[in-house]
């Protein structure tokens, strides 16, 4: 038996099961919702943005990781438009909240891939996407 201690992290990415429950299980709901009617996407995206921007905080107050200190107020704060466009306070076109999910799925994609996220490139290139969309009336 040796006498050196147990290398223990506090890091709830560190954790499969608590990564699946804390985020991944949100994102499959955000993406879910893309094809659920306007005010459910709403709820649904509205719910998962705060478990989501929860767990962020509460890792970074646990293990201090510096993504995660930046990226939970960014998941709380993108319930401001999700509000604004599911309840119709904003109106615009049938396709943003399409335009929001993609942002945020590219967004989640360039951190997934090790890159780090341009918000800039990301909704240049979802606008992009939006536009060349078939539903838009385009073509």
């Amino acid at each position: 038996m040796t006498g050196a201690p147990t290398q223990t992290t506090r890091d709830w990415l560190d954790s499969v099961h608590t990564s699946l429950l804390a985020w991944w299980m949100p994102k499959a709901a955000i993406l879910a919702g893309l094809f659920a009617p306007v005010p459910a996407r709403a709820v649904i995206w509205i719910v998962a943005l705060i478990w989501m921007g929860a767990a962020c905080i509460l890792n970074a107050r646990r293990c201090n990781r510096t993504h995660c200190r930046y990226t939970g107020p960014y998941y709380l704060a993108m319930i401001v438009p999700v509000i604004a466009l599911g309840t119709g306070i904003v109106t615009v076109g049938p396709t943003w909240m399409d335009f929001l999910g993609r942002a945020h799925c590219r967004r989640e994609r360039a951190h997934m891939v090790g890159h780090g996220a341009d918000m800039g490139k990301v909704l240049l290139e979802s606008a992009r996407s939006l536009l060349s969309d078939t539903r838009c009336g385009s073509k």
